[in-house]
């Protein structure tokens, strides 16, 4: 392996810099993309729990469970950007 070759890998990880750069960008994207559907998860089974109990006459909007999927999607939006 020449010096060039060795200056391309990546703190000893064995991958190259360009191509450690892509492996981040999709780490990152694949992060945000998994919050973002836990977080859409958690809406549509706030949104369940409502029209469920809306039909019972009773109906209560879980506003913590709200503001978990707005912390886990933030924190995707987080990883996505800042790293």
């Amino acid at each position: 392996m020449g010096d060039s070759q060795m200056r391309a890998r990546d703190q000893g990880t064995g991958v190259p810099q360009p191509y450690a750069n892509v492996l981040n960008m999709k780490i990152r994207s694949a992060l945000f993309w998994l919050t973002t559907i836990l977080a859409g998860l958690i809406v549509l089974w706030v949104a369940w729990d409502y029209l469920y109990g809306l039909s019972e006459g009773f109906p209560v909007l879980n506003v913590h469970a709200l503001l978990i999927a707005a912390v886990i999607w933030l924190l995707g939006f987080f990883f996505r950007r800042a790293f």
